[in-house]
This record gives structure tokens, sequence and C-alpha cells, in this order.
């Protein structure tokens, strides 16, 4: 398949979440369905996908549009597309997933130091299963003692540590969405699955909708551009307001109800093997364990996790102006502390523009970017980004909010760390190759 970009249209295949390595039927392109994971359209090809199949939690409410294919398909091979293919001048390992032209310049001077942000750390990684998983165990362990001796002021805290550490999981769940997780594909997949059980959800119904927003932000075919489903302004102001309040416990249905209307038989098998293990972990564990300790170290702070999740989601894409790639997403610049309780996914149009740049590196990432972003739509406080979105809700104000804008600058030879191209990097691009080429991944 060794095959150039402008030649072959970039070789397209599809990410099959069952397993199995083949190309994608050609049909399928013509039809925009979405395919592969992480990969849109390259920069040369123009234009932005506008299938039919706009999905999202509002489809239950206001009828679904016609569902064209929303599970990404089949497993696209890559060794030879690695090296042959290109987004612009852009080499392996960069990978924009933003929709829309992104101009080479942006990453020009950067693309070894973004290569090896690319790397996959093990031990990076295992600090944030340990932190998070200590955290609401530390919280647990509090509730339960102050359950008895009826200190508030230590209950509020123990809960309060508890939701921090089961958002850990959540934001770890969106990791293994994108295969930044850990190095092999069937542990990032287990331990997904495990962890999305914590928030009663399958992981493959969620990575299906994700994925769907990664290749067609802003357009017809994203399932969390709410203007797919209204054209009325109030209702989608109310809809605004609706992911705001309650969007986490309409997801729980909309999301695996959604991906089970659309599904192939993979996905289907996946969501039944999914919520066979949920149910196979939460019977025991609702029979075993007291049901006061149960409400007072998951479900409660389980709320308290519903709201965090409403209000980061809310922040990346609403008052954004998805016709223009770099103000489709807004980055949040909280204090740093916040920033690594959110695994650092406030940097949300890093994300958009490099998916597969695992969370510990989109600080720097943000660092080497920002003084090259002539306008982005950026905030430093969640509480007062919906304080303005409720101002603006009086006369439906749609303009994105927070606009800066700047003269791109180049960065200097020394703000940038000089290239590490070592046995490291090339171990990490062998090991993702034969991930993404094996059956099962």
């Amino acid at each position: 398949m060794a095959r150039n970009t402008a030649a072959a249209g970039l070789e397209v295949f599809a990410f099959d979440i069952a397993g199995t390595a083949e190309r994608a039927p050609e049909g399928a392109r013509a039809a925009g369905a979405p395919l592969g994971l992480d990969r849109p359209r390259p920069p040369d090809w123009g234009g932005t996908p506008s299938g039919p199949g706009a999905i999202g939690i509002s489809a239950l409410v206001f009828g679904s549009p016609v569902w064209a294919q929303c599970d990404p398909g089949t497993r696209r091979q890559r060794e030879d597309a690695l090296s042959t293919a290109r987004r612009g001048n852009l080499p392996y390992g960069i990978e924009p997933g933003i929709v829309g032209r992104i101009p080479d310049e942006l990453f020009a001077g950067l693309e070894e130091r973004i290569r090896e942000l690319h790397v996959l750390r093990p031990g990076r990684r295992a600090r944030d299963f340990v932190f998070y998983a200590l955290l609401w165990l530390v919280g647990a362990v509090v509730v339960v003692a102050e359950m008895r001796a009826g200190d508030a002021l230590w209950l509020v805290l123990g809960t309060v540590l508890a939701a921090l550490g089961l958002n850990g999981f959540v934001l770890l769940v969106h990791e293994g969405m994108h295969g930044t997780l850990l190095a092999s594909g069937r542990a990032t997949r287990a331990v997904s699955v495990l962890l999305s059980c914590t928030h009663l959800l399958s992981f493959t119904a969620y990575q299906v909708l994700h994925i769907r927003h990664h290749k067609h932000v802003g357009t017809a075919g994203d399932p969390d551009h709410y203007e797919n489903y209204v054209a009325r302004k109030s209702t989608l102001w109310l809809m605004h307001g609706a992911r705001l309040a309650a969007a986490s416990f309409l997801y729980l249905v909309a999301i695996p109800a959604l991906a089970w209307r659309g599904g192939s038989r993979a996905v289907r098998r996946r969501l039944l093997e999914e919520y066979a293990v949920l149910a196979a972990l939460a019977i025991p564990v609702a029979l075993w364990i007291p049901g006061d300790v149960l409400l007072r170290t998951w479900l409660v702070p389980m709320l308290l996790v519903a709201a965090i999740t409403q209000v980061r989601a809310f922040a990346q894409h609403t008052l954004t102006d998805p016709s223009e790639p770099l103000l489709a997403a807004r980055s949040m610049r909280p204090l740093p502390a916040v920033s690594y309780l959110m695994l650092h996914e406030n940097y949300h149009l890093e994300h958009h523009l490099l998916p597969r740049v695992p969370s510990y590196n989109l600080p720097e990432l943000g660092r080497l970017l920002e003084p090259r972003l002539p306008r982005r739509v950026v905030g430093s406080s969640y509480l007062a980004l919906v304080a303005r979105f409720l101002w603006a809700a009086r006369t439906m104000d749609e303009t994105p909010v927070v606009i800066r804008e700047r003269e791109p600058e180049l960065a200097s030879p020394e703000q940038v760390r000089p290239g590490l191209i070592t046995r490291e990097l090339i171990a990490h691009e062998q090991v993702i190759r034969k991930r993404d080429a094996a059956p099962g991944g």
C-alpha cells in the first residue's frame, strides 16, 4: 500500500475495534463514512466531510438524523502509511486531528520535538494511575471513618477527594480512546473497560462517538455539534444549558443507545461484553458492600464527578467558532494544580490538533504552540466562563468567548528542547506500528 498521499488520498483505512486488518470499502469513502481513528483528511484534501450521520444525545429527544456508520469500522494498517503519508510537510508522529486546513508554519521547526512528545512513558502513566487511585482510596477511608464520627467538614473533604479520584478514572478512559493510555492495545482496552465500569458506561460506546467527534468537529458529522439537530436559536441555547446542567446523566442512556443503534456487529458484541463485565462486577459489589458505604464512597462522589464533567465538556466547545479550525476548541489555563487534576485535558485545542500526544505532554505542547497561534479561544477560569455564558444567554449572543489575538511568531532555538531522536523514540514508533497492525490490537 506504499502510495503517496496525493496519488492515493492517504490510502484510507478504518479502525476496527474488533481488531481485524482489512481495507475499508471504496463505497464507504464515497459515502463519507467515518473512517480512521484520529486521522482526518490531510490539509491538501480540502473541505470537510458532511456525511448524513450526525448523532448525539439530542437525537433521542429531537429525533435522530439518518445514521451514517459511526463505529470506526476496520483497523487500518499503518506501516507504509507511517513513512509515506504526510500532513502537508509534517512527518510521522504528528497527527493533526482538527477538521480544516492547519497551516504548515504552525509546526515548522518543531517536528522532531513533537515526534518525541508522542512517546508513551509507562512510568509517567503509572504515576497517574497511582495518584488517582490513592485520591479515591483516601477519600473513601475518610468518608467511612467520619460516617461514624459525624464530623461534617471531614465528610465533605473525603467526598471531594473520592470524587477527584473517580474523575481521574474518567479522564484516563479518554486517554484509552486515543491509544495514549498504554502501549499494548489489548491492555489499553482491558484497563479502559474496567475504569469505565466506575461510571457505568461502555468504553466502546463512548469511543465510537468520541472519535467521530474528533474527525468531524464542528461539522455535520460531529455528534457534539448541536446545530446539527436544531435550527431554532432558542432551542439551541436550551441544549447548551442542558449540557451544562445534566449532560452526564443523559449520556448514560444516550451513548450506548446510539452506539447500538448504528453500530456494526463487532460494536454490538463489544457493548454486550462490556456491560456483562459491568454486571459481573456490580452485582457482588452491591451485595457485599453495605448500601450506606456504597452511597457515600461512590454514588455521592460520582454526582460531583458529573458536575465537573459537565463544566469541563461545556468549556471545550460551547461558544467557539467551528468554522475556523483554530477557534473550534477552547483551551483553558487554570492554576497548575487544577490542570493536573484535570489530567491536562484543559489543553483542548492542543489535544484536537495532535490527539495522539499523551496528556502529560500537553502542557509542553501548549507552550510550544501558543506563540504561533494568531487567534485562539482561551479562558483561565471555568466559573468565569459559565458566568459569561449565562450573561450571553440573555440575548443569545453566539460571539465566541474569549478570543485572544496576537502576531504569530516562530519559536527561537532556545525555546525548543533539543531533539532526542534516540533508541527510546525509535522503539516507541516500532511498538505503535506493531500494535496497530496486529489483529486484536
